[in-house]
């Protein structure tokens, strides 16, 4: 089980995989389209994200997560 929200995606960071909490393309729009994405926020804990450059195949759907249940949680600020 992977710490954080239930997000849809995630991607290993310092050797852990992180839910992706958000998104961003190459132009800084929001995306929920993983092989878009140029930038991520993953959670780190409750008081921390973090924002990095991602390429295509660095995000990856959560396979700990229902099937039949995967919607798009983000945080909202």
């Amino acid at each position: 089980m992977i710490v954080g929200p239930d997000s849809k995606y995630m991607m290993q960071f310092l050797g852990e995989w992180r839910a992706v909490t958000n998104m961003f393309d190459a132009a800084n729009n929001d995306t929920t389209n993983a092989l878009r994405a140029a930038k991520a926020v993953l959670f780190v804990s409750k008081d921390q994200w973090v924002a990095i450059a991602v390429n295509p195949g660095d995000i990856v759907e959560r396979f700990d997560r229902d099937p039949d249940a995967r919607t798009w949680e983000s945080i909202n600020h």
